[in-house]
């Protein structure tokens, strides 16, 4: 039950490795350059949207765990792309990614 956060800049082979992968996913949120190439990859075999930006696909992956009712909703940043598009770097991207997490209401952070 993953909601699935990807995009950014694209690497070769983008995303059509991971096909087998695809049932797991509820739902994707693509961001970035790459946010095309992916959706036409991801097709009709999963529902996705176009988010842009980070903030953008945090905030409607958790709307989108919390509504569905499901005990263990994942919301999983796994951009299969360099973060050059947007970020500096990986580790910039990442300590976005946590920044607004934790900016969601009732989210507590893990000490």
């Amino acid at each position: 039950d993953i909601y699935w956060i990807a995009g950014g800049k694209p690497k070769a082979g983008g995303i059509t490795g991971l096909t087998e992968y695809f049932p797991r996913i509820r739902k994707a949120y693509l961001i970035g350059e790459a946010a095309a190439e992916f959706s036409g990859t991801l097709g009709a075999h999963v529902p996705h949207e176009m988010s842009g930006t980070l903030e953008v696909a945090i905030s409607s992956a958790a709307r989108d765990a919390e509504v569905s009712g499901l005990s263990e909703a994942v919301v999983l940043l796994s951009p299969a792309c360099a973060s050059f598009d947007q970020y500096r770097n990986f580790e910039i991207r990442g300590n976005a990614f946590r920044d607004i997490v934790q900016a969601l209401p009732g989210v507590k952070p893990v000490v």
